[in-house]
């Protein structure tokens, strides 16, 4: 067998609508020199399409079928890498034809003995669609890039990640950190990078502009609220699991007071333009639903600080009970990673 230097693995989830292309594109990558491989893991879909993937000679296709969660699926597909560099991305993006060259090439100058993770870009995909013509939603993706990976790598949140849209690093590092953390809904990239960085005093993070991925933003609001909710829940979760984070959150004493001076600016320019009053009292609901369960979250995790005797696994079911039920969060389900 020919031994790759690098495995893909890309978790999914019942996206045969998506599939399509990315076997497509992955099939097609250009790798001159050395070899890949595609490791496809299914995460408990339903199995109507899944010979689909007979088709395609450099995929092979494994299950994660114990658990509902993209970081056990990724776990899953590692243990079957042969690669010495294990890329994973998601199911929803279409990687450039040149990705695995370009992550050649920065492997190739990474100084011997520094440990990193390559964080490639993650740009919009608009399908068949003109600029002019995309929706609403994949416009505020773009306008507020969603998915930035230039910021994840310059350590916006508290310490450079990358991001698990496009995200490469040796399978002899990820081993060492034992992977990523299974019981995180969200978030899980930056918690094992975090956890790289502490292992090895001289890790970085590599922003790779030229080894990017398109990714497909969701286009519609039902989408886009599952999408907030699930960072939501990752976020409570990156605060209980990782101390890193938990000690970051001691700097963001202010939050409240700059979403509140940002209210009042939205609010008076409502009025100024002569928007309803009715639908400004809507915005300060949402805004007063954020303030609430911000202090209620807040309250929840001083507590767990001061008292030893806490059951942090009830803690962590309250947390997750909250983000489900709160009014400006939507409802989420269990059933899907």
């Amino acid at each position: 067998m020919n031994i790759p230097l690098i495995s893909i693995i890309i978790p999914f989830y019942n996206e045969r609508n998506r599939l399509a292309d990315l076997l497509r594109s992955v099939n097609r990558l250009e790798a001159s020199g050395f070899s890949y491989e595609v490791i496809f893991v299914n995460n408990n879909s339903s199995d109507e399409y899944l010979s689909e993937f007979s088709s395609y000679p450099r995929v092979r296709l494994v299950d994660a079928i114990g658990k509902a969660s993209s970081y056990f699926a990724r776990n899953c597909g590692a243990k079957h890498a042969f690669g010495k560099y294990l890329l994973f991305i998601d199911a929803d993006v279409i990687p450039s034809a040149t990705i695995l060259e370009c992550y050649r090439a920065y492997i190739s100058n990474q100084p011997e003995g520094v440990h990193a993770v390559f964080a490639g870009d993650i740009l919009p995909y608009h399908q068949e669609s003109s600029h002019a013509d995309i929706s609403l939603f994949l416009a505020y993706a773009e306008s507020r890039k969603i998915l930035n990976q230039k910021s994840a790598a310059t350590g916006w949140a508290f310490r450079p990640f990358a991001q698990t849209a496009n995200c490469l690093m040796s399978l002899a590092d990820f081993v060492s950190v034992g992977g990523f953390n299974e019981n995180m809904t969200s978030g899980g990239d930056s918690e094992i990078c975090w956890r790289l960085a502490q292992a090895h005093p001289n890790f970085q993070v590599v922003h790779c502009v030229d080894a990017y991925v398109r990714h497909i933003h969701r286009d519609d609001s039902i989408s886009f609220a599952k999408q907030f909710t699930k960072y939501g829940r990752g976020r409570s979760e990156q605060i209980l699991e990782s101390e890193f984070f938990a000690e970051n959150m001691k700097r963001q004493s202010h939050d409240n007071e700059s979403s509140a001076i940002l209210l009042d600016k939205i609010l008076q320019q409502g009025i100024s333009v002569g928007i309803d009053k009715e639908f400004l009292f809507l915005v300060i609901d949402y805004a007063k639903e954020m303030f609430f369960q911000t202090g209620y979250l807040r309250g929840l995790l001083r507590h767990a600080s001061i008292n030893p005797d806490l059951d942090y696994a009830e803690l962590h079911k309250t947390l997750l009970k909250l983000c489900q039920n709160s009014g400006l969060l939507g409802q989420s389900s269990d059933k899907q990673p």
